[in-house]
């Protein structure tokens, strides 16, 4: 898969589409909740409900991923479905 430019990922993080939040459960195993988001330019805003089970998982462990992808349509090489995509870890803070 190639490197996206910048407008692409600009694209992306504008979009209106629901991003994927990997959280980490006591024993270890990752948790992948869709959830909607908005990119300010500086962090990531995601919206949630009080006492979701992800967010009990983000004050016990606060490391996290972040995926936004989208399909790109009409566009198969060889029986595969490419995608354009951003991926992001770090630590989250919960507002």
């Amino acid at each position: 898969m190639r490197a996206l430019r910048r407008a692409e990922i600009a694209g992306l993080l504008a979009s209106d589409i629901v991003a994927h939040l990997a959280t980490i459960d006591a024993a270890g195993y990752p948790h992948v909740t869709p959830i909607w988001f908005l990119w300010d330019q500086q962090a990531f805003r995601l919206t949630s409900w009080a006492g979701r089970p992800h967010l009990r998982r983000i004050l016990a462990n606060p490391r996290v991923g972040l995926v936004i992808d989208r399909e790109v349509v009409g566009s198969r090489d060889g029986g595969q479905r490419p995608n354009r995509q951003v991926r992001v870890i770090g630590d989250a803070e919960l507002t």
